[in-house]
């Protein structure tokens, strides 16, 4: 609004407010023969001495405290306008909460010309439902093709063809059951352990041949989880083979880097194995690699046997282990410490301490058998 329109030509004050009923608006003055701008408190005295004709006394009374049919027009429109905006930025939520959503989906871009998509932007979801229910039936509305081409990108970035496992997704792609982030995670979970371990031994039922989402039931530490036998065998595979190098930072081929949702069990699986073959496998097989330097010692005395004597017996059974597939340049006791940590690794060994020094103990009292 210009300067000029926000002075009254009768107080000659300037407006600052903002409402448009407040500001000067133009009333036909019968003495000056004329329209003359009058801010809202000069109208108000105006019509107080000069009332419109009306009836109606809510009428009445409006016109007085806006300044007239014009100033009443304005405060109407001034609401109007209020009531527009509130609603548009209402609606600007809703168009929001359906692309995080469609998101989640792999869909950019969210179609408004859809009926249900229209609907619930325009008017909100029906009362009986929750938010999430509301939006899951829209979803689930979303055309079999459109949910095809957003699953068919994601996968082709890591190879992988759509219908390679179009049994672990079907429900998906037909009624829009679950999201697209999990089940690209499945996929490439599945796919990564079908190439790199013997997932099929533990679970031959849920891979491509058994629909739906089933699988998923199963994660957790549960000792019946497919995925975390898997799991087990294949690291615990790679430490007696010497493959001692990290899986996830230094992966030996791009194919045996595991996927993101795998990272976080194999980081929790790694101490438990690492000290299960440690200690039930290479340090027994050490023992024998070293009996003649163990038998230098006093046997009664174990204050004798030091740490690093315990660890010298673990990497010399390692070494034996190691040379049946792959050797590793680097001892199997600092290999360790990389897996688990420095101060896990001294936990290790003094804990199993009395474990060790029993294995010793009995090893040249009865000796094995040729």
């Amino acid at each position: 609004m210009a300067t000029k329109s926000r002075i009254c030509e009768v107080c000659h004050k300037y407006c600052f407010r903002r409402k448009i009923y407040e500001m000067p608006l133009p009333v036909f003055i019968e003495s000056r023969n004329k329209k003359i701008a009058l801010c809202l408190a000069c109208r108000q005295k105006y019509y107080k001495h000069n009332p419109e004709a009306d009836t109606n006394e809510k009428n009445r009374r409006q016109r007085q405290c806006y300044g007239g049919k014009l100033g009443v027009q304005m405060y109407n429109n001034h609401l109007a306008i209020r009531r527009a905006r509130k609603m548009e930025k209402i609606r600007d939520q809703r168009r929001a909460i359906l692309r995080q959503a469609f998101g989640a989906h792999g869909i950019t871009e969210v179609d408004e010309s859809d009926p249900g998509v229209r609907h619930f932007i325009l008017y909100g979801y029906n009362p009986d439902l929750t938010q999430d229910e509301a939006i899951s039936e829209i979803v689930q509305d979303i055309p079999f093709n459109t949910r095809c081409r957003a699953l068919m990108r994601r996968l082709s970035k890591h190879d992988i063809g759509i219908f390679t496992y179009i049994g672990l997704y079907s429900q998906y792609l037909h009624s829009g059951v679950g999201k697209l982030d999990d089940i690209v995670n499945m996929v490439l979970e599945i796919n990564w352990l079908l190439k790199n371990t013997t997932y099929t031994r533990y679970d031959s039922q849920s891979t491509v041949s058994r629909p739906g989402l089933r699988r998923y039931t199963l994660r957790g530490n549960s000792s019946n989880d497919p995925i975390l036998k898997a799991l087990r065998e294949f690291i615990y595979r790679r430490v007696v083979n010497g493959q001692w190098n990290d899986i996830i930072s230094k992966p030996d081929t791009i194919s045996q880097l595991p996927p993101k949702s795998l990272w976080q069990r194999i980081q929790r699986l790694n101490p438990e194995i690492w000290q299960e073959v440690a200690k039930d496998l290479f340090f027994p097989a050490g023992i024998e690699q070293c009996q003649d330097k163990l038998l230098l010692l006093d046997m009664t005395d174990w204050g004798s046997f030091t740490n690093d004597i315990l660890i010298q017996v673990l990497d010399k059974g390692a070494i034996l282990f190691g040379k049946r597939s792959l050797s590793h340049p680097i001892a199997f006791s600092l290999a360790m410490i990389d897996a688990i940590g420095k101060e896990s690794f001294g936990v290790f060994v003094e804990s199993n301490r009395k474990i060790f020094m029993e294995k010793i103990t009995s090893f040249f009292i009865k000796p094995p058998s040729r």
